[in-house]
């Protein structure tokens, strides 16, 4: 019987863009990628493509902006006071930035001015087709779910329910303390991110 929702699964994968450029690999990680299947753990899009998968089995499939980080939304570019950021900004730079609700997001430094720093808070991997390459290493067969199963027609709804412009609305409505820690994109684990790939600069060829 292949995976279903509810099932947890060891994963493999490797993540290109459309040029080829390599995003990320389960080698990256110091353990192998493992999650509930339909616990929107990772990506709806990524989670749902084991459905059916048997252990052993491998699949390649696509995933529009839309269904993986968004399209990049100009709301998301804005400006911090430049006494909450550290001092040694360089253009190009990402930051993880603290709010104080505790939350955490990743920032590009844009331009740095004498009183105020433009940043793009969208995710680095905003508006790109990501392709995928994933093989189904094991099951385990889950009869009493950890989280509530999410079908994959309500995962998607609820991807597209979070808007750009709602998340806008929170990084606006929140100041940005101070953070010296870069931002070392996603992993598959992060599941706050909901990222199963880190970001095109520190992937390494496979």
């Amino acid at each position: 019987m292949g995976a279903e929702i509810g099932d947890k699964v060891t994963v493999e994968y490797v993540v290109k863009m459309d040029d080829g450029t390599l995003v990320d690999t389960h080698e990256n990680l110091d353990t192998p990628m493992e999650f509930e299947i339909g616990s929107n753990t990772a990506m709806p899009g990524f989670e749902h493509a084991f459905i059916d998968l048997e252990p052993g089995q491998e699949k390649d499939f696509t995933l529009n902006p839309s269904d993986a980080y968004g399209q990049h939304a100009p709301t998301l570019v804005q400006m911090i006071p430049r006494d909450k950021l550290p001092e040694d900004l360089e253009v190009g730079m990402m930051l993880l930035v603290t709010f104080p609700t505790g939350s955490k997001r990743p920032v590009k430094i844009l331009e740095i001015g004498e009183e105020e720093v433009k940043v793009d808070m969208n995710h680095p991997l905003a508006g790109k087709t990501l392709h995928f390459w994933v093989k189904l290493v094991s099951i385990k067969k889950n009869k009493a779910p950890e989280h509530t199963p999410i079908p994959p027609e309500q995962a998607s709804a609820q991807a597209s329910s979070n808007t750009p412009e709602q998340a806008s609305e929170q990084a606006s409505s929140n100041t940005p303390e101070q953070s010296s820690e870069q931002a070392s994109s996603n992993t598959p684990e992060q599941a706050s991110e909901q990222a199963p790939v880190n970001t095109p600069e520190q992937a390494p060829e496979k």
